[in-house]
């Protein structure tokens, strides 16, 4: 059936890098630009991630393409720990968004 796109456990997974993330940022860095995409797109169905095994039918886009939020937007890299779900929630909805718009 492919693969589901949940909003909230995207956050969440996002949150969870940008930890990581952040434990990298190199030394002196007063800003960082953070970057997300989505692909290939052809069998990703937005939904919720605990109806998996209890979904009969989904909706798949047509189109097989990325979907990329680039990095525009940049953090002071001193929060990026602490900002971590914000930032994490922020990226995953202009991740949907653009995904909804396809």
């Amino acid at each position: 059936m492919g693969s589901i796109l949940d909003k909230a456990d995207l956050a969440t997974r996002l949150g969870q890098l940008i930890r990581i993330a952040a434990e990298l940022v190199p030394a002196g860095a007063d800003q960082v630009a953070l970057a997300v995409g989505l692909g290939p797109t052809q069998m990703v169905s937005e939904g919720d991630i605990r109806d998996l095994g209890r979904r009969s039918s989904a909706s798949m886009g047509m189109g097989d393409r990325l979907i990329r939020i680039d990095g525009d937007d940049a953090v002071t890299a001193s929060v990026m720990d602490r900002a971590a779900d914000e930032i994490g929630a922020e990226l995953a909805t202009r991740l949907i968004l653009r995904f909804r718009a396809r």
